[in-house]
């Protein structure tokens, strides 16, 4: 049986330099989703201020803070990537409480699948209620030793 997720589940939304045009804000809500989403955001985002007047739960975070916390696995020199964010989602979802949480990039532009329940494809449905998908996957961490799992994009089959 699927558990309400309530209060223990959110989807951050990872995002940078698109405050007007965060795709995935728009895919959760034309997918159904009616749960907590948190924007994270760099400092160093030249466009923050606009994120903060345009989106609530904008939760901004220093990525110099994070420097040595782990490897980059890179040797550019920079801090152009996503994986500062990504590891930050951990923290924030500690310090807020939650326990269960999705994470996005800020590009995606719907949810599907393409599988029917036999196994069978059936070309890029729209899923009308994600509320459901995120719920079982809450329930299948919870009743297996799983602790991350994973979507595929479209890309990832190209």
């Amino acid at each position: 049986m699927v558990t309400n997720m309530n209060d223990n589940f959110a989807c951050f939304i990872l995002t940078y330099g698109r405050p007007q045009n965060i795709n995935t804000l728009r895919s959760l809500k034309n997918s159904g989703y009616n749960g907590k989403i948190f924007l994270l955001c760099s400092d160093d985002d030249k466009k923050l201020e606009e994120y903060k007047q345009l989106h609530e739960n904008v939760i901004v975070f220093n990525k110099r803070d994070m420097l040595g916390t782990f490897d980059k696995m890179d040797n550019f020199g920079n801090e152009k990537c996503v994986v500062y964010a990504r590891n930050k989602c951990f923290d924030v979802a500690k310090y807020l409480g939650i326990d269960y949480f999705c994470m996005l990039d800020d590009d995606y532009t719907t949810f599907s699948y393409s599988e029917d329940n036999n196994g069978n494809y059936i070309g890029n449905k729209k899923i009308k209620n994600i509320n459901k998908i995120f719920e079982y996957m809450v329930e299948f961490i919870k009743n297996t030793t799983v602790k991350t799992v994973c979507f595929a994009q479209g890309g990832d089959f190209i």
